[in-house]
């Protein structure tokens, strides 16, 4: 349904989270909320009544340790319930909440809780002692609260069973004290381009959110099971799994290791289901690995499932129709899809989203052919919120904005939006604040991007990212990584040639898929580092490539790569927690690499990229 910012803003007026998290808890009180693995294997679960009645106590506790209304609490912890009772808690005082990711360094810890001068942090057992080694450093911060148990006999530490012995506040006694004005949560920057911002979000922008959310996806997310995985510092975490789940009534599963999601999703089997790109393309080269290690004649069944899937996905996308020959064959192979789909938990996901990079069309393609139809959502740290079309999917495109989001497209193509549910402001830091919305109150998201004759949103690429070449001539180098990318072989791919006379890239392998396609060709050794200079598997790369130049305008074409024997992680000095690489830290680190690219012999033939 359409409905501008205007709108959004009357329907969602007066309201803060504390009245989302009473609607629920009246609704569904005995229904279950919240489950956490035990160390026996099995399931804890809370009730939407207990979750709430141990937030309210942890309220206390919080108020017993000096929060007020305004106040900053920070976390820096697995994903687990605590962590979720614990923001819950600050909601229903009026305190602002901020997650720190667990990779960060203590110097990125120490800065984050002086910036936000946090007064309390919620740890668990494996980060008191770092916390506490930064703590005299950070004059806000009294209290360090561990969620295991602990003998540090520091008074400045407090278990957090302490907490949850106090006597519950009542809820309406927060309703009536939280404003829809009040900050919610600083949801901090990736900091690809230096330190992070924190992003302010009141509970007025929390709301329309979620309120947003609902809209576009109808009754589909109402209690359902969602699985809490990814870092509850990232946007997309802090709003799918915990502020949409207290409106929805969600069951949230917490998987405190990211590495393990594949067990976790085998065990839940989620309804709704949020996984960055690379999480999506490890399933499609999963299903492919399957289909190609079973035995025949199995096997070739599995395999022609994946086949007549993808055959049927191509020609209704190119024809907009189906032959009946192909229909039937689609019918045929239907018991080898829900079996490939089965063993890898996709037969249970009725809302499938990706975000944060942009996906590979053959992931796309290979998901849909599995029966999962991925819905792209586009929204920022700024922006909660955004744009998405769950129900009528058009490839190539993000959708079309979400209920209350107003979207235009600027003079220089920048994407801006409007809406209630923007940012209030960055943090200490009025003139990003200024320069981040136009003089008309729209946010600038320094995105680039068209909208078709449908009201499909196109994303081209970062304004900040786009390639000048030495003739002129501007490139976005987004969807070239991407199409490089869509190799299994291919973990990242950075584009170069700023002032340069054609584009050239840096390729990191995938080390998992190197390691596979080694004991598939035979070869010798399955270290992956030194599998990253084998001559064949340079070889594909460079067909690959020569693939996706064909498809790409002369300028754009890349024509030199070097291939790094490197492993690019969320612990590398040139990735982000979430996986986005840092563009600026590239270039400096690997300088003279992009300079000797372009040392090199540079009239090659457009389809023939070399390597360096």
């Amino acid at each position: 349904m359409h409905m501008t910012s205007a709108e959004m803003a009357e329907r969602i007026a007066g309201r803060t989270l504390v009245d989302l998290i009473a609607d629920t808890v009246s609704e569904r009180g005995d229904a279950p909320a919240l489950h956490s693995k035990n160390p026996d294997g099995g399931w804890s679960t809370l009730s939407w009544n207990d979750y709430v009645r141990s937030a309210c106590s942890v309220a206390a506790g919080l108020r017993k340790l000096g929060v007020r209304r305004g106040d900053r609490v920070a976390m820096l912890l697995r994903n687990r319930a605590e962590c979720n009772i614990t923001d819950t808690a600050g909601i229903l005082l009026g305190a602002t909440m901020t997650s720190i990711y667990l990779t960060s360094s203590n110097s990125q810890v120490e800065w984050l809780l002086q910036h936000c001068e946090a007064g309390l942090i919620l740890v668990d057992g494996e980060q008191v002692e770092r916390v506490k080694q930064i703590r005299p450093q950070v004059p806000s911060l009294r209290t360090i609260i561990c969620v295991d148990k602990t003998t540090d006999t520091d008074e400045s530490v407090v278990h957090f069973s302490e907490l949850l012995g106090e006597p519950p506040i009542a809820l309406d006694e927060a309703k009536a004290q939280v404003q829809p004005d009040d900050i919610a949560t600083i949801i901090y920057t990736s900091g690809t381009t230096g330190r992070p911002k924190g992003a302010q979000h009141s509970h007025r922008s929390v709301v329309s959110g979620v309120e947003s959310v609902l809209l576009a996806f109808g009754t589909g997310w109402m209690h359902k099971r969602v699985i809490s995985y990814l870092p509850m510092a990232h946007v997309a975490e802090r709003m799918f799994s915990h502020y949409v789940g207290l409106r929805t009534g969600s069951k949230v599963y917490f998987c405190p290791d990211l590495t393990a999601i594949g067990s976790y999703l085998l065990e839940v089997r989620p309804n709704i289901f949020f996984g960055p790109p690379r999480i999506w393309e490890k399933l499609w080269a999963a299903a492919q690995a399957m289909a190609r290690g079973t035995p025949d004649p199995e096997g070739a069944e599995l395999r022609r499932a994946l086949d007549v899937g993808l055959q049927t996905i191509h020609t209704r996308t190119e024809t907009g129709a189906v032959p009946a020959e192909l229909e039937i064959a689609l019918a045929e192979a239907e018991p080898a899809r829900k079996h490939i789909a089965s063993t890898l938990a996709l037969d249970t996901i009725e809302i499938a989203l990706t975000a944060a990079a942009s996906m590979p069309a053959d992931v796309l393609d290979g998901m849909a052919a599995l029966g999962v139809e991925l819905a792209d959502a586009y929204g920022l740290t700024e922006f909660i919120g955004g744009v998405c079309s769950p129900h009528d999917p058009r490839r190539g495109t993000l959708g079309r904005p979400f209920p209350g989001v107003d979207l235009r497209i600027a003079a220089d193509n920048e994407i801006e939006m409007h809406g209630p549910q923007a940012f209030v402001g960055y943090l200490n830091d009025p003139e990003q604040t200024k320069a981040a919305f136009t003089d008309d109150g729209w946010f600038r998201t320094g995105d680039l991007g068209r909208v078709d004759e449908d009201g499909y949103l196109v994303l081209i690429g970062r304004k900040k990212d786009l390639i000048i070449t030495a003739g002129g001539k501007n490139i976005a180098p987004q969807p070239i990584e991407t199409a490089i990318s869509s190799h299994p072989l291919v973990s990242t791919a950075v584009v170069v040639g700023e002032a340069r006379k054609f584009p050239a890239a840096l390729i990191v392998p995938d080390p998992l898929e190197i390691v596979a396609w080694a004991q598939r060709h035979g070869k010798d050794t399955t270290d992956p580092i030194a599998l990253m200079s084998d001559p064949d598997l340079l070889d594909e790369i460079f067909r690959h490539l020569e693939e996706v130049n064909q498809a790409l305008a002369r300028v754009e074409q890349v024509k030199r790569i070097k291939v790094l024997p490197e492993v690019w992680g969320p612990d590398s000095d040139v990735m982000t927690p979430t996986l986005k690489v840092k563009r600026a830290v590239v270039l400096e680190k690997y300088a003279k690499a992009i300079e000797d690219l372009y040392a090199a012999d540079e009239h090659l033939a457009a389809s023939s990229p070399s390597a360096s």
